[in-house]
């Protein structure tokens, strides 16, 4: 059974569409108390329909495309324990920010460990926030309080750590400002400015 997140990912189509396969005998739907599961077999099924009408219709399946590190920054992060704690997501956010870090000409390899953790925060935040999405953003009690969905707080919480690892590694651009090294200006004397 896939999950209602997953079967999003999978079909790649919105909630509404999601809504009329449901509706329509194509998908089942199982809910087991908040949370709504989907067949996998009919999903396969779906994809390949979806796929096969695609093609009739003319339209390109472009390949997925793995998201590819450069050489160097493999090496590097080898040996960082945390690295296989990262999802494709964080991958992805791995790869943008090495690489923009070598843009700027700000990267290097002792780095290695702070940019895992930025990948870290980044997937993680992400996470909790599609998750407190998904759910409702405000959840009742038993007694009748209501509250924020408490991976909001933890999304919250992530995002901080995001924003301050973008800090360290200067991918904002208060904190590029304290990277760039400005020349010392010359102080010209009135003989230089009568004789230039």
């Amino acid at each position: 059974m896939h999950t209602h997140t997953d079967t999003l990912k999978i079909l790649n189509c919105s909630k509404m569409t999601l809504s009329r396969y449901v509706a329509s005998g194509e998908l089942t739907k199982v809910k087991k108390g908040r949370k709504t599961f989907y067949d996998e077999h009919e999903v396969a099924s779906l994809v390949k329909e979806i796929e096969s009408n695609k093609i009739k219709v003319g339209i390109e399946i472009k390949p997925k495309q793995k998201i590819e590190l450069k050489e160097n920054v493999k090496k590097d992060i080898a040996d960082v324990s945390s690295i296989e704690n990262l999802s494709s997501v964080g991958y992805e956010y791995l790869s943008i920010a090495t690489g923009d870090l070598m843009d700027l000409g700000l990267y290097d390899k002792c780095d290695k460990q702070i940019l895992v953790l930025y990948a870290l925060s980044c997937q993680n935040y992400f996470k909790y926030l599609l998750s407190a999405d998904e759910n409702d953003c405000m959840i009742t009690s038993d007694s009748g309080i209501t509250s924020i969905h408490p991976h909001f707080k933890v999304a919250q919480h992530h995002e901080k750590q995001m924003l301050n690892y973008m800090d360290r590694l200067g991918l904002n651009p208060l904190s590029r400002q304290k990277f760039e090294i400005e020349e010392p200006k010359k102080n010209s004397s009135i003989m230089d400015i009568l004789n230039g």
